[in-house]
């Protein structure tokens, strides 16, 4: 799973002077002529937060339950 920021280099969208992210307004550029194109806008970054595969977070649930049990109890009988 990757988690995305995104961000724009300009103080305002150049494409409608909002501060507001759209990400069919970055990519498409709101162009008129063909509104489904992809045309990014020079100004977007894009940056992958994190990346984690397929079982990660259930690996990481159950590395958390073995630390916290106990290690020298006793068993019962």
């Amino acid at each position: 799973m990757n988690a995305l920021k995104l961000s724009c280099r300009g103080e305002k969208c150049a494409v409608d002077l909002t501060l507001e992210m759209e990400i069919k307004k970055c990519t498409t550029q709101l162009d008129k002529n063909n509104p489904n194109m992809y045309n990014q806008c020079p100004y977007l970054i894009v940056e992958v937060l994190d990346e984690y595969q397929k079982g990660d977070v259930w690996n990481k649930f159950g590395t958390m339950i073995e630390k916290s049990k106990p290690k020298n109890k006793d068993k019962l009988i």
